[in-house]
């Protein structure tokens, strides 16, 4: 999560070699049990076994969107960790049965996903889920 990627990818660049950018003017999303729609500058790096998302929220108000809100509470840094599930909501009714909270995400695109708020005693990373087969690329 960063303010500016534009400043932020020549760090990374050196150490992971070239990312793919892409601007994401109007996501739809369900945000705290509305329907609304982010804007995001990312890029993307992987190779095999990592990909890295730099992410920077276009509308960066806070009100809106759970990025904007994110970047603003907590600053840049680590946003969240992403894991490949096979079904997602299973795995949201037995994360929400433990305390988990669905914050956002589109549970009903081709590739459903959710950001999940974790525990504070767990700190300010988030965990986002995407469905798809282990063998899928994420």
């Amino acid at each position: 999560m960063v303010n500016n990627l534009d400043i932020a990818l020549p760090t990374y660049t050196p150490l992971f070699g070239s990312f793919k950018s892409v601007l994401l003017p109007n996501i739809p999303v369900v945000y705290r049990d509305k329907e609304t729609s982010i804007a995001l500058k990312m890029a993307f790096w992987k190779n095999e076994s990592l990909e890295i998302e730099i992410i920077e929220p276009v509308n960066k108000n806070g009100e809106t969107d759970f990025f904007g809100e994110h970047l603003k509470t907590h600053g840049k840094g680590l946003h969240h960790v992403k894991f490949k599930v096979k079904n997602l909501q299973e795995t949201l009714r037995l994360m929400e049965a433990d305390g988990y909270k669905n914050s956002d995400g589109d549970l009903s695109s081709d590739r459903p996903w959710a950001n999940i708020e974790v525990p504070d005693k767990l700190g300010h990373t988030l965990t986002e889920l995407i469905e798809g087969s282990p063998s899928s690329t994420i």
